[in-house]
């Protein structure tokens, strides 16, 4: 793991942010908005590094901005487990904790809105509008955990190899995704490693590959690089990850 220092930290004006709309300031008043604003700091990491050590004291929290952060358990043996992703909007941190039990590591080059752990704690009990919002997303956070659970407990490595895929473009969707040639293809990247992903779904990173290529040669994809694909039938993709109702949610 690399625990070097973030780049320098900035302020920025909370209406310019790309996040202002989905994270937990979007439902904050006027006051809320304004002190929330004056706590917040972002702060640059880079791919690899360590923003929060596993139990490790963390004197700050906040929301992802751009960019993508795994979160990471180490095993008694020593190997790690990637055991979630957090998307642009994502909170990270553990409010009236002082360490989380798994670390918060850039998987791409990343920018997050960074608040003090205390003071934000303060703001907390005198703006419950900003309260009310981490508890949706944090409950929000938990249904999701558990979702996938149960799809990693019955799913074939091809439903869970598409099923990821299928949650990488319903996330880029709210973030407005990329397009390429015509309009029903759609960008994915991989935000780790396919050794990370195959962590991630528990199988290997040969068995990733196997599926990809499937799907590669049954015209679902297109294969533009290691990490990036071009979903080019998405109804397909929900299929083959057992997952049409997801559909809907992907042409909101």
């Amino acid at each position: 793991m690399n625990y070097s220092s973030p780049h320098a930290s900035f302020r920025t004006r909370c209406d310019q942010c790309s996040i202002h709309n989905r994270a937990i300031c979007s439902r904050a008043s006027s006051a809320a908005a304004q002190e929330l604003q004056s706590l917040s700091r972002i702060r640059k990491f880079s791919a690899g590094q360590v923003i929060l050590g596993e139990r490790q004291p963390g004197g700050f929290l906040g929301n992802v901005v751009s960019g993508m952060v795994k979160l990471c358990k180490t095993l008694e043996d020593g190997r790690q487990q990637v055991v979630g992703l957090l998307f642009p909007s994502d909170f990270f941190g553990r409010p009236f904790e002082d360490a989380a039990p798994f670390s918060f590591e850039a998987a791409t080059d990343v920018e997050i809105c960074v608040f003090e752990r205390q003071a934000f704690e303060s703001l907390l009990a005198q703006y419950p509008e900003v309260e009310h919002e981490l508890l949706v997303q944090v409950l929000t956070e938990l249904d999701a955990a558990r979702e996938w659970m149960v799809l990693l407990g019955c799913q074939t490595a091809r439903e869970k190899v598409a099923s990821f895929l299928l949650m990488l473009l319903r996330r880029s969707n709210l973030m407005g995704c990329e397009k390429a040639g015509k309009p029903e293809t759609q960008i994915v990247t991989f935000p780790v490693s396919r050794k990370d992903v195959a962590l991630y779904l528990g199988t290997t990173p040969e068995t990733v590959s196997r599926q990809i290529q499937w799907m590669s040669r049954n015209d679902i994809l297109t294969i533009i690089d290691a990490q990036t694909f071009a979903i080019t039938d998405v109804h397909r993709l929900a299929q083959t990850a057992a997952h049409e109702e997801w559909l809907d949610q992907l042409s909101a």
